[in-house]
């Protein structure tokens, strides 16, 4: 009986038995087992069609961003909003804290070249960047927590000049003292053929 809904039809073995009513999502037919149980409703994110074994289950909406489908096990799940940059889960190249960012409790952004702490520079704690040429104290110098930098052959304190905690630089043959002349603790330089007493 489509009009009434406690019709006889309606009941089984002592349990509601009805039918499917889309204007009514507490309908007989919408329960199962002592659980709600209804349709799809777009318009309306708490539909009863939306919930499964207790959680909260819905539709994709993509005008906002706080619908039911764009939450997971507890955690935001969504969809990419170019237009909305805290949309819970889309690459925002412009705001390294987008939601999108983050992962199992994590930052993870993109790699952005002009910023230095960008989020995507930073993997389990440590710092991780890219190639600075004009900077030598660029994250990407760092590993480990040791820096690590580029050969520099303006600056014998270069980043790159250094290992291990010692020195290491290149070959510079106006400076006699430069870091390549020195070799565990000793001085070793390049051959000066204008003076004799050339360390070489």
């Amino acid at each position: 009986d489509e009009d009434n809904d406690d019709a006889i039809s309606n009941k089984k073995n002592g349990n509601e038995r009805g039918y499917y009513d889309e204007d009514n999502d507490d309908a007989i037919s919408n329960k199962k087992n002592g659980n709600e149980r209804g349709y799809y409703d777009e318009d309306n994110d708490d539909a009863i069609s939306n919930k499964k074994n207790g959680n909260e289950r819905g539709y994709y909406d993509e005008d906002n961003d706080d619908a039911i489908s764009n939450k997971k096990n507890g955690n935001e799940r969504g969809y990419y909003d170019e237009d909305n940059d805290d949309a819970i889960s889309y690459y925002d190249e412009d705001n390294d804290d987008a939601i999108s960012n983050k992962k199992n409790g994590n930052e993870r952004s993109y790699y952005d070249e002009n910023n230095d702490d960008a989020m995507s520079n930073k993997k389990n704690g440590s710092e991780r960047g890219y190639y600075d040429e004009d900077n030598d104290d660029a994250i990407s110098n760092k590993k480990n927590g040791s820096e690590r930098g580029y050969y520099d052959e303006n600056n014998d304190d270069a980043i790159s000049n250094k290992k291990n905690g010692s020195e290491r630089g290149y070959y510079d043959e106006d400076n006699d003292d430069a870091i390549t002349n020195k070799k565990n603790g000793n001085e070793r330089s390049y051959y000066d053929e204008n003076n004799d007493d050339a360390i070489s």
